[in-house]
């Protein structure tokens, strides 16, 4: 009997990358994405080169009441994966209040409506796995990426604090926060990328879309609670939670500025 995979943000970057991994290795999939167009170019392709279903939701996260509508819908699936999210480069006087409550819509609010609700679907079924897509900007403060950074935080100690909570409950439902580092995706506008990546070597910083994808994949099957993608992510988090908080925020603000 096939798993059922329920994947947000699956119409670019590490979302659609796991989507087709995961059809690849036999899951029905639910996918939910905010383009129709998008969608429908994805259920075709998925169906015809794998035989696997495919079924779409066009839900847009910046609207709470088309996240509540969708919810109602009672789907059940045996795993969450949650990858939408959305960030922007910029200081506090460059970007929009609007802007950066689309941030906190998309990155918080709605996260926490998906997760706190599968959480108790899956402990009325008792199974389930929840991988929540973080980010290392988790870490630690992002000076010009401020929101974005500071949304991904919450989603991390959420993820890891719901996980603690949903294991009173049944031991048969976990939780997984994880983490990727820089992806080579359209996450920044191309201007923005531009300006950040100056040579061929910083590029190597960042891992594909698939490789993260892979990682995600992998850490479905993992006992950890909190799992960072790629050995240079975990060496990178390591040498800069080694330095004063003042200079790391610096290092880190240095390097995003490039993009403003």
């Amino acid at each position: 009997m096939s798993k059922k995979v329920l994947i947000t943000g699956a119409t670019s970057g590490i979302g659609r990358s796991l989507t087709y991994r995961l059809a690849e290795d036999g899951y029905d999939l639910y996918v939910v994405g905010r383009s129709n167009e998008k969608l429908a170019e994805l259920k075709t392709d998925i169906e015809q080169r794998f035989k696997q279903r495919c079924v779409c939701y066009c839900v847009d996260l910046n609207k709470s009441e088309e996240v509540k509508s969708f919810l109602v819908n009672e789907l059940q699936v045996d795993i969450l994966i949650h990858c939408a999210g959305i960030g922007k480069v910029g200081d506090f006087n460059i970007l929009s209040i609007e802007e950066e409550e689309e941030i906190l819509q998309v990155n918080v609010q709605a996260s926490m409506l998906l997760l706190k609700t599968f959480a108790q679907r899956f402990v009325a079924q008792d199974y389930g796995v929840i991988a929540v897509i973080c980010s290392t900007a988790a870490f630690y403060p992002h000076p010009f990426m401020n929101t974005y950074a500071s949304s991904k935080a919450f989603l991390y100690h959420y993820s890891l604090g719901l996980g603690e909570e949903v294991r009173k409950y049944s031991k048969q439902v976990k939780v997984i926060a994880v983490s990727p580092g820089p992806t080579s995706t359209a996450f920044f506008e191309p201007k923005t990328k531009e300006k950040m990546v100056r040579s061929q070597t910083e590029t190597h910083f960042e891992m594909s879309a698939e490789q993260v994808g892979k990682g995600i994949a992998n850490a479905l099957f993992s006992n950890r609670s909190a799992v960072t993608i790629g050995r240079r992510n975990q060496l990178m988090t390591v040498v800069l939670r080694c330095l004063p908080l003042k200079l790391r925020i610096k290092v880190v603000g240095k390097y995003i500025a490039k993009g403003v």
